[in-house]
């Protein structure tokens, strides 16, 4: 969604999720999530036609300016660091606490997270962590705050 609207083009999308989030909403058209809305929609941002140059270039300062890759990189890397060193719960009190999500819910989330733990266990027996190969640390792009600091 981002990169169309920064391409210049018009995007039609339905308005769940965090999709509302992404943009605002005068660079998209947000239907609701049924077939009649989105195709009401759709035939808007055709009639519409393609959007005129000036749009299309404003537009895509605008996401540059609210978007850039590394710095989603950044903040992805900053919340694997937070999980990384968050204290290791034990099985037995992760399963304990999905019993609080609801009397039968729960029972349904503790069968469900245990049979996921074994289905994980089996696999780490028919492939040990150690067989798998670990992806090589690359080096950064210049000019990025830490350029070199991989190099060694």
């Amino acid at each position: 969604i981002v990169e169309a609207v920064a391409c210049g083009l018009r995007v039609v999308s339905t308005d769940v999720g965090g999709v509302p989030e992404v943009l605002p909403a005068h660079m998209l058209r947000l239907a609701p999530p049924n077939s009649q809305a989105i195709i009401e929609a759709l035939s808007a941002a055709v009639d519409a036609g393609v959007a005129p140059q000036e749009e299309a270039l404003r537009f895509h300062e605008k996401v540059r300016h609210m978007y850039s890759w590394h710095d989603v990189a950044a903040r992805t890397e900053r919340v694997y660091r937070r999980v990384t060193t968050m204290p290791n719960t034990g099985l037995r009190s992760r399963l304990l606490r999905f019993l609080h999500v609801g009397p039968v819910s729960g029972k349904i989330c503790v069968l469900m997270a245990a049979f996921d733990t074994l289905l994980w266990w089996l696999l780490e027996w028919l492939q040990p962590l150690t067989d798998i190969e670990i992806a090589a640390e690359l080096p950064r792009f210049p000019g990025t705050a830490d350029a070199g600091a991989n190099l060694g």
